[in-house]
């Protein structure tokens, strides 16, 4: 059952705000889901501007054609 006091809506959150957020009230060694899946895709604008954490792939998107998804290991920097 859900914890009414983390039941937040945001809306333009910034990655920094996000992280901020989460480290601030969530456990760290918590799993993250979404949309109740505990798989995740992550998805980032060339230009940098909006990243998209999901719950598809997307990839049917032209960008990803030819290309194969990228296996984020724990503890991983880019």
């Amino acid at each position: 059952m859900y914890d009414m006091k983390y039941w937040k809506h945001c809306e333009g959150i910034t990655v920094k705000q996000f992280c901020e957020y989460l480290q601030k009230n969530i456990p760290l060694d918590a799993i993250m889901n979404v949309c109740g899946d505990n798989q995740i895709y992550m998805h980032l604008e060339n230009d940098g501007s909006v990243f998209s954490v999901d719950d598809c792939s997307l990839s049917d998107l032209p960008e990803y054609k030819d290309c194969e998804v990228g296996e984020l290991v724990t503890g991983e920097m880019p």
